[in-house]
C-alpha cells in the first residue's frame, strides 16, 4: 500500500468515495460516517473535509456513482427492433439493477442534505444523462416531440416505474399491491407506449 504523502488530493478523493460506496452498499447510508470511511482508506476523520465540503457533498458522489451505474446497465442493453421493446427492455434492467443494487438505490432515493439546497448542476447533470437515454428513445415512437415533452415524458416513466418497484420493495402488506411486479411493470410500460402511439 502507498504511503499516505504518496497519494495525490485527486487518488484521496476517489479512495474516500468508493470507500463511501462500499459501505453504503454493504451496510446502508446510515452507516457511512466520516471515522469510519477515514479508517478504511489509512487516514484521519479530518482529512475528509479537506476533500469534500460535507458528508452530504460525499453521499452526493456516491449517489451520481449510482445514476452512472444504472446508465451503463441502459448502454449494455442490446438494440432492439422497435422503441416499445426498448423501453420494455430498459424496465427489466432498471428492475434487475435495483434488485441487485439496494442500498446504493435506496441510499440514492432517502438521502436528504443537512442544508437544505437544490442539488448542485455537477450533480444534475449525471441525472440528466439518465433521463436523456430515455429520451432518445422516445423520438423514435415520436420525432415531433420537443425536447422539453420528451424530457417530460422520459421522467414521467421513470418515476411510474419506480413507484411500483419502491412499493414492491416496501413492507409485505404494501408489496400486496403490487403482485405480479414485473407484469405490472410491463403493463404500464405499454400504457405509456400507447399514449405516445396516440392510442
Amino acid at each position: 500500500m502507498a504511503r499516505r504523502s504518496e497519494h495525490k488530493r485527486s487518488e484521496l478523493t476517489t479512495m474516500a468515495i468508493k470507500a463511501a460506496e462500499r459501505i453504503v452498499a454493504n451496510d446502508g447510508l446510515e452507516q457511512m460516517s466520516a471515522r469510519r470511511i477515514a479508517k478504511e482508506i489509512g487516514y484521519a476523520p479530518g482529512t475528509l473535509y479537506n476533500l469534500f465540503e460535507d458528508l452530504d457533498e460525499l453521499a452526493l458522489r456516491v449517489n451520481a456513482r449510482t445514476l452512472d451505474a444504472l446508465l451503463r446497465a441502459f448502454e449494455e442493453v442490446p438494440p432492439c427492433d422497435t422503441p416499445r421493446d426498448a423501453l420494455h427492455a430498459l424496465a427489466d434492467s432498471y428492475l434487475s439493477f435495483t434488485s441487485d443494487n439496494r442500498r446504493l438505490w435506496d441510499a440514492l432515493l432517502t438521502f436528504r442534505r443537512n442544508k437544505p439546497a437544490p442539488p448542485p448542476q455537477w450533480y444534475l447533470a449525471h441525472l440528466g444523462k439518465l433521463v436523456g437515454h430515455v429520451a432518445e428513445i422516445l423520438t423514435r415512437f415520436r420525432p415531433t416531440l420537443s425536447e422539453a415533452e420528451r424530457a417530460y415524458r422520459a421522467r414521467l416513466i421513470w418515476a411510474s416505474i419506480h413507484g411500483i418497484s419502491s412499493v414492491a420493495n416496501a413492507g409485505s402488506v404494501a408489496r400486496s399491491l403490487v403482485t405480479p411486479v414485473d407484469r405490472m411493470v410491463h403493463d404500464l410500460v405499454d400504457i405509456h407506449c400507447n399514449s405516445l402511439e396516440g392510442r
